[in-house]
C-alpha cells in the first residue's frame, strides 16, 4: 500500500472556535485503497474497530497549513473519546483534481454546464474508502458518521445520500444551493438538476442530519440552507408519518458572512457522541 504523511506543526491556532487545548499536532498519513482512491488518516488504528468520522473540507494538503486546522476541530475532539477521523478531499480538489479538469466549484459549475457527471465518481471514492477502512478493521461499519465544511458540506450530503452505512451528516455552513454560488452565474436549474440536493432527500429520511450556518452568511445562503433543513423534514414528514420526532437539527448561530459560528465544531462533536451513545442509531 503506498502511503505519505503529512505532518502538522504544533502551534496553536485561535480561529473558529480552535482553543489551544484542542489544537493537538497530529500526523495525517495520506493514504491509498488498492483501488487508489486518496484518503488522510487523523488516527492509528485503534485495538478494535472504531467509531469513524469522515472529514471533507479543504483538500488535505491545505491542512499543512496553520490557518486550516480548524477544519479537524471535530476530528480531535472525537479521536480523544476513542474514535478515528479521515480526511477526504472535496470532488474536483485535491487528489480528485483530474489533469487538465477545473478545480473547485468553477469545475463543478463547468462540469455542470456540461452535463458531465463528477460526484457520482467522486463518490464512489469516498465509499472505496469506507470498504477499505471496515475490511482493514479501522472502522466499525455500525458507527459510521461524515462531516462536510461549506462546499464539503455539499459532498457529504451526497455521499451519506448513497451509502446507508453513514448514520450521522453534519454540515458546518454547508452549500445546499449550487445557483447561490457566484461561480454558477449562467449556470441553470436544469443543468444541475443531476447535482441537486433533491436528490439527497428520499436517501436520507430517517438519518440523523446535524447543520450549522451563519445568520448572514451570503456566500452559500442561510435562506437556501433552511430551506432545504425544510425540506429535508417535509420528505420524512411524508415518508415516514409513523415518525413523532424528525431528526434533523438546524443550528443558525451569529457569523460575519460565510464564516462558521465560533462553536460549530466543538457542537458538533458534542452531537456525534450523544448520538452514538444510543444504541439506536447502531442498529443495522
Amino acid at each position: 500500500m503506498m502511503k505519505v504523511s503529512v505532518i502538522l506543526s504544533a502551534a496553536c491556532v485561535m480561529l473558529q472556535g480552535l482553543s489551544p487545548s484542542s489544537a493537538v499536532a497530529r500526523e495525517i498519513k495520506v493514504m491509498q485503497t488498492p483501488g487508489g482512491a486518496y484518503y488522510g488518516l487523523g488516527v492509528e488504528k485503534r485495538d478494535k474497530p472504531a467509531p469513524t468520522l469522515f472529514i471533507i473540507g479543504n483538500p488535505m494538503a491545505m491542512l499543512e497549513k496553520e490557518g486550516m486546522r480548524y477544519l479537524l476541530e471535530t476530528g480531535e475532539a472525537l479521536a480523544r473519546k476513542g474514535w478515528v477521523y479521515v480526511v477526504l478531499d472535496p470532488a474536483c480538489e485535491g487528489h480528485d483534481l483530474k489533469p487538465g479538469q477545473p478545480a473547485s466549484l468553477s469545475g463543478w459549475a463547468v462540469h455542470s454546464k456540461a452535463k458531465e457527471d463528477f460526484l457520482g465518481p467522486y463518490v464512489r471514492n469516498c465509499v472505496e474508502v469506507l470498504d477499505h477502512l471496515i475490511a482493514e478493521g479501522v472502522t466499525d461499519a455500525q458507527q459510521v458518521a461524515v462531516q462536510g465544511v461549506s462546499r464539503g458540506g455539499f459532498c457529504a450530503l451526497h455521499f451519506a445520500a448513497r451509502e446507508p452505512r453513514i448514520k450521522a451528516v453534519v454540515g458546518i455552513s454547508p452549500v445546499t444551493n449550487p445557483l447561490a454560488l457566484k461561480e454558477f452565474a449562467g449556470v441553470t436549474a436544469e443543468q444541475v438538476a443531476d447535482i441537486s440536493l433533491d436528490r439527497v432527500l428520499e436517501p436520507l429520511v430517517g438519518r440523523t442530519v446535524w447543520i450549522s450556518i451563519g445568520n448572514a452568511d451570503d456566500r452559500v445562503s442561510t435562506d437556501d440552507c433552511i430551506a432545504f433543513s425544510r425540506r429535508l423534514v417535509a420528505t420524512t414528514r411524508t415518508l415516514r408519518p409513523e415518525m413523532s420526532l424528525f431528526p434533523v437539527h438546524l443550528r443558525v448561530g451569529v457569523s460575519a458572512g460565510h464564516r462558521s459560528p465560533d462553536d460549530a465544531y466543538a457542537l458538533a462533536a458534542d452531537f456525534l457522541l450523544k448520538t452514538f451513545a444510543s444504541p439506536q442509531i447502531r442498529k443495522p
